[in-house]
């Protein structure tokens, strides 16, 4: 009895102390990354030579959404903000080569997809 007893108790240390650096491994500001994110979209648009209006947060999405040249553009805040923005431009270059306005960009899906107006 007093064995199982002794197994028990270490078992529940075993898993306790398991579930406590488990725990402090975990990051604790999400928010530093969403920052370091807004950063390099904006070192990355500044490189892109593309203006944007002020940039608007959506958390809940994991999305950021703002304007260039009236057009609306919603990147994901879970990729990599510099190939988005290389991705955008080359999509702005190919549609004022076609003489085509964009409207609205979406590039935080796994398929991206485009709204174009006739100028």
């Amino acid at each position: 009895m007093f064995k199982k007893i002794l197994i028990g108790f270490v078992f529940l240390l075993i898993g306790l102390s398991y579930f406590y650096f488990n725990q402090s491994n975990k990051k604790m500001n999400p928010l530093s990354d969403l920052n370091t994110f807004h950063q390099q979209l904006s070192h990355a648009l500044n490189l892109a030579k593309l203006d944007s209006s002020s940039h608007q947060i959506r958390n809940y999405d994991q999305e950021v959404e703002f304007f260039i040249d009236q057009c609306q553009v919603i990147l994901s805040t879970q990729k990599d903000p510099y190939r988005q923005i290389a991705s955008l431009q080359q999509f702005f270059k190919t549609a004022k080569i076609k003489g085509l306005k964009p409207v609205f960009v979406d590039l935080k899906l796994s398929h991206p997809y485009a709204t174009l107006k006739n100028n």
